[in-house]
């Protein structure tokens, strides 16, 4: 192989790949065990030891690319969760209430009152919930 396909493309191509199947898979060893099997086809087709030495380092490289893009989202996550909770408390013109309370142990208790509307189709009563 040309030694500037095996250093610089397709390193490259696995770790863009990497990204991609990682949000859509959401599991960095199945993103690993995915381009893996593509490269140990390959290694299979080629022949050669230095395809499987490089399947296995492409796979290494790819677990990494994932796991990272994986920590990421996740902080990613948390800091858009944390700037957006905000105490809701709603008096709209019907009488009806929402509030939004966040506990201590990062769940967020929701609790309304929806009363009933002039038309028909409206309902009473009180709900209560958490979502975590």
């Amino acid at each position: 192989m040309n030694t500037l396909l095996i250093f610089f493309a397709l390193p490259i191509a696995v770790i863009i790949f990497s990204i991609i199947l990682q949000k859509l898979f959401k599991c960095p060893f199945i993103v690993a065990s995915i381009i893996f099997a593509i490269f140990l086809i390959v290694a299979v087709v080629i022949g050669t030891f230095e395809a499987v030495i490089a399947a296995i380092a492409y796979t290494l490289l790819s677990l990494l690319t994932a796991y990272i893009v994986m920590l990421l989202c996740r902080i990613n996550w948390n800091r858009d969760t944390q700037n957006d909770i905000t105490v809701i408390n709603n008096n709209n013109s019907n009488g009806s209430t929402c509030s939004c309370n966040q506990n201590d142990n990062n769940t967020i208790t929701v609790s309304a009152n929806i009363q009933p509307t002039n038309n028909s189709n409206g309902r009473a009563g009180r709900f209560y919930g958490t979502y975590r």
